[in-house]
């Protein structure tokens, strides 16, 4: 998927004709596409998600916005297509098993928030004045940010979503402990997952390995998650450990994912919970965008 890309003027001087551009542009998208704008200094760049995403012209559109303080870059999502979204199938069903286990009390299960879209802008350091919307994250009751981290995109995306996944660690912390990406090309091979390494420094980040396809190393199809970094550490309640570790299912991910290609072409019926499966979407398959003109 193309994204369009524009540098504003040094000057830094937005005018209110900037916003309502911006506004004309998502109101004329008839399919999913990704707007960049360049060069926005922080104070214009906060106060353009903050108005844009209180605005009820473009809700129909189903914006998502990105503001980051650091690149000075301001990103916008419309119309996310049903692979986008598809992990929210994936999360609901891994929570729903973390409580039918017992991994998760009902208490824990109360109180661990799931969210979509939601604006957040309690960044700190060289982040601050950031704006955030993340693709699924889940987070502590009404904490300002959340503990675990979910982004999805394209494959022309993945410069994007790895600056998103240092926006999250670095400007988010301590709060923020895991970061997954989801970049919709080769599936086997572009679902990294982040989080701190042992001393919690900032910039220093450990990708863990992608799971292997099935076929190869069935074992091996989890991203393994502990209870601190689902909760947040400080959010630990009496009798449960920090260290006990929960593996998200990679293969029921891919069954969701499958579900969702198929959804593009069907027009018949609702989506169902569909088994996991070993067939993985690629390329040649998945619904494309056109560039923004």
């Amino acid at each position: 998927m193309a994204v369009d890309r524009e540098s504003l003027p040094e000057s830094g001087d937005l005018s209110q004709g900037f916003f309502y551009r911006i506004k004309r542009d998502i109101q004329s998208a008839t399919e999913c596409m990704e707007l960049r704008f360049d060069n926005i200094p922080v104070e214009d760049g906060s106060l353009l998600v903050d108005s844009l995403s209180q605005d009820p012209d473009i809700e129909r559109h189903r914006p998502r916005f990105s503001y980051n303080s650091y690149t000075q870059v301001l990103h916008i999502l419309i119309m996310p297509t049903e692979v986008h979204d598809t992990h929210q199938d994936w999360i609901e069903d891994e929570r729903i098993d973390m409580m039918a286990t017992g991994f998760l009390s009902y208490a824990e299960g109360k109180i661990l928030k799931t969210r979509v879209g939601t604006t957040l802008s309690a960044f700190q350091g060289r982040y601050a004045g950031s704006r955030k919307e993340p693709d699924l994250m889940l987070r502590y009751d009404s904490d300002p940010l959340p503990s675990f981290v979910i982004e999805s995109g394209w494959s022309e995306s993945l410069p994007r979503l790895r600056s998103d996944m240092r926006l999250w660690l670095v400007g988010g912390q301590p709060e923020v402990q895991i970061v997954i990406i989801l970049n919709w090309k080769d599936f086997r091979h572009h679902n990294p997952t982040y989080q701190r390494n042992i001393r919690g420094l900032g910039e220093r980040l450990r990708k863990c390995p992608s799971p292997k396809a099935k076929w190869e190393n069935p074992d091996i199809q989890t991203i393994p998650i502990t209870r601190a970094q689902l909760s947040g550490p400080a959010h630990l309640l009496p009798g449960t450990k920090a260290s006990d570790i929960w593996h998200l299912r990679v293969d029921n991910l891919r069954a969701w994912a499958t579900e969702a290609v198929r959804l593009k072409f069907d027009t018949y019926g609702l989506a169902r919970r569909p088994e996991a499966s070993s067939e993985q979407p690629s390329a040649h398959n998945l619904p494309k965008t056109k560039p923004v003109t």
